[in-house]
């Protein structure tokens, strides 16, 4: 099942695609996200996104795991009657994508909730045929590098003149800046720059984009420890529910064992963590022979008795 709702719905590249969306969709992003994150203002929010949207949404967890494919992300709801939803990251890739997973999720759960009723959405980050994701990679971006802090950045990093935006290099080193401070990953922080007229060619930037990654990788390798967390895999922000909740549900009956083993199938889940015997089926086969034979005479001479 997993695989074919990878099929159905993994983006194919990484590509934000912003010309597609008009300026009322555009702007509809802009007041989403600026109502959403308003408590933190134009601060960044980085590392400190999955404890900010637990705050904010009661009914929505997180969860990672070692997924061996290629998306980034996936929102989950247990049941269409249920209001509990999970986030479920892939934590084999660097924590800076999950930061823009996860903010990319949460769109998908303000806006699209009834979609994910119906099924589970998965995400690389990129889709330039789905508008539904280029809306959620919008609004990601937008949320963890707003307008104004864009603005405010580029004024205090910056005293020359908007010309200057044409010079790659001065253009890579202050991705690398915004970045590494907000925690984007460096293709979003290229797109934000192109989005709000920075830079007007974006293309220049996606044919070098390969040297502009490398490059930068090796400045972030040999610098903080913050740039190493980013770059790396794993997630030391989370705290994981999952394990404990679906048998919680089971037990209490809200979920059948066939959905029980539906969803571990779907998510990848290990069964065996879950502590849960499946139920006793009465029409199931019972081989005689593993049945001591002293206790059939006695259950046959019961009978006869009876």
């Amino acid at each position: 099942m997993l695989k074919r709702i990878i099929e159905n719905y993994s983006q194919e590249k990484y590509d934000f695609n912003p010309d597609k969306l008009t300026k009322d969709e555009i702007e509809e992003i802009k007041i989403l996200s600026k109502e959403k994150r308003h408590d933190y203002g134009i601060a960044p929010i980085s590392t400190n996104i999955f404890k900010f949207i637990r705050d904010k949404e009661k009914n929505l967890y997180f969860e990672v795991d070692n997924f061996n494919s290629n998306f980034d992300a996936l929102i989950y709801l247990t049941d269409k009657n249920s209001e509990i939803a999970f986030i479920i990251l892939n934590k084999t890739k660097p924590l800076v994508n999950q930061i823009f997973a996860a903010t990319h999720e949460y769109y998908h759960y303000l806006k699209d909730i009834e979609d994910i009723k119906k099924e589970p959405i998965i995400c690389s980050l990129s889709d330039s045929k789905v508008k539904r994701e280029q809306k959620a990679s919008r609004f990601a971006a937008e949320f963890l590098l707003p307008e104004e802090a864009l603005r405010s950045e580029v004024k205090r990093i910056s005293t020359l003149p908007k010309t200057d935006f044409n010079n790659i290099n001065f253009v890579s080193v202050l991705c690398y800046m915004l970045s590494i401070n907000y925690g984007l990953p460096l293709k979003a922080v290229i797109y934000r720059l192109y989005e709000e007229g920075y830079i007007n060619n974006v293309k220049v930037y996606d044919d070098n984009y390969d040297f502009i990654k490398k490059s930068l990788s090796e400045i972030f390798r040999r610098l903080t420890a913050q740039c190493q967390e980013l770059l790396s895999p794993g997630n030391n922000y989370i705290e994981e529910i999952m394990y404990d909740y679906i048998p919680k549900a089971y037990e209490k009956g809200y979920i059948s064992y066939d959905k029980l083993l539906n969803d571990v199938d779907t998510l990848l889940l290990n069964i065996d963590n879950f502590g849960i015997k499946p139920p006793y089926n009465q029409e199931e086969d019972i081989d005689v022979d593993e049945i001591d034979p002293l206790l059939v005479e006695k259950l046959k001479n019961k009978l006869y008795n009876l």
